[in-house]
């Protein structure tokens, strides 16, 4: 009797844990691991005023990146040259927005590869 209750749980118990590992919730978006595959997209974001191509750059403006996917957010602050980066991004497609007081940028989508720089140009206008 001891040995058939062995033997059902040697042979039970591991036949259940696979089973239940299908189960397992899976992930949105499949990342690489980092050691399969480095992440190493960069995105330069440029903050303007509504001026424009001759717009002048947006110094302390704060401009938030989306993952597309996972809906993952970072906000970074523009410098003296109205410019922000972000790098070691996962490929993919991100959100980027900008403000600054009273002044806001329409949403612009860039698309990020590995071993690339993506620059984005955002306007600020008067909030609607």
């Amino acid at each position: 009797m001891l040995s058939r209750i062995f033997l059902t749980t040697v042979i039970a118990v591991p036949f259940l844990a696979v089973q239940f590992q299908g189960l397992q919730e899976k992930p949105v978006q499949n990342r690489p691991r980092d050691t399969d595959r480095t992440h190493t997209g960069v995105v330069v974001c440029v903050v303007k005023d509504d001026a424009g191509s001759a717009g002048r750059p947006v110094a302390a403006a704060e401009v938030s990146i989306m993952d597309s996917v996972t809906k993952e957010t970072d906000t970074r602050t523009t410098d003296k040259d109205g410019k922000c980066r972000w790098a070691q991004l996962y490929p993919g497609e991100y959100v980027l927005k900008a403000k600054k007081g009273e002044l806001e940028s329409n949403p612009v989508t860039v698309k990020v590869s590995n071993e690339q720089s993506t620059t984005a140009e955002l306007i600020l206008k008067p909030k609607k």
